[in-house]
This record gives structure tokens, sequence and C-alpha cells, in this order.
């Protein structure tokens, strides 16, 4: 009956190890997933704010930082609970009716609406606004990594939202 004394110990040391390592690995999952989820609501805010607000380089700014829950900060900020997400990652594009860049970009909404209604202008005309969450943008658009506690490297897919342009400040 003594040499059974530590058997306890041991089968329970062996449990918790595995419990503990399993309950790391549902964690790092989560916030994977959170992740994942919360790129796609940073999309759609941005596209969606993009497409009713001015695009100067200090409105888009303010957007992109908007976009990750950090409204009236300056600078780049972080996704709150995934450092991994910056403001820096959220890119937005307006676009014509061709799906290419808008150049040269008209001054305003108002100038847009003139653009829009000239046909020597239809390349500045924004018809479309596109929000991405990537590293790069653009064309060059490469999936965001998460580096989980474990040190694996996962890719956050590549997460793009076009919308019709509205009033863009108007």
């Amino acid at each position: 009956m003594h040499r059974q004394r530590g058997a306890a110990a041991l089968e329970f040391a062996l449990v918790v190890v595995a419990f503990t390592a399993l309950l790391a690995g549902v964690t790092e999952l989560g916030r994977y997933l959170y992740l994942w989820n919360t790129v796609q609501e940073v999309t759609r805010t941005a596209a969606r704010t993009a497409a009713v607000r001015s695009f100067t380089s200090a409105s888009v700014d303010e957007i992109q930082r908007e976009a990750v829950f950090h409204a009236g900060e300056g600078g780049t900020v972080s996704l709150p609970g995934g450092q991994q997400v910056t403001s820096a990652h959220v890119s937005i594009r307006y676009l014509n009716a061709n799906w290419e860049s808008a150049e040269p970009l008209p001054d305003s909404g108002y100038d847009n609406f003139a653009a829009c209604i000239t046909e020597s202008r239809t390349d500045s005309c924004i018809k479309y606004v596109q929000a991405q969450v990537c590293q790069g943008g653009g064309d060059d658009c490469a999936p965001v990594e998460f580096e989980s506690l474990f040190g694996v490297t996962i890719r956050i897919p590549v997460s793009t939202v076009t919308m019709p342009a509205e009033s863009l400040g108007m």
C-alpha cells in the first residue's frame, strides 16, 4: 500500500500538464478567431465611414484610427486585444468607375460630384471606396500575421470591403 502514495501525485502532474496545454491552445484559438472576426468589422467600418466622410489625408488617418476603435487619438494605434493589427494596416482606396484608383483625387466632395458629371474628368470621379486590412495595401496587400504565445505564426486572411461612394464629406 505504501508503494501507491506517489502514483496519485504523478498522475495528477501528468493530467495538469496536458490540461494546461489544452487550455492554452483553446485560448490561442479564441484569440485568433477574435482577431479574424474583428478584422472583418474593422474593414466594414472603415469602408462605411470613408464612403460618407471627406477624403483628405488627415481625414483618412482619422478614419483608420476610428476603425481600430481609437477615435480621437493620434499616431498609429493598435486593435484592443490584438497588437498585431494597427491603424497602419487599414488601407483605404478611392476607385473610379473602372475600379482603378481615382487620379487625381478631386478637391472635395463637391468637386467629386463635378468630376462625375464631366466627361473629361471621369478618371477623377470617385465611384467606390475600398477598405482593406493587410500589410501593404492596394495590389501589394499581404495578410497580417498573428503570432501566438507558442511562437507559431498564422496569417489572418486579407479582409476587403468595397462600397459605393456616398457623400464623401459634402
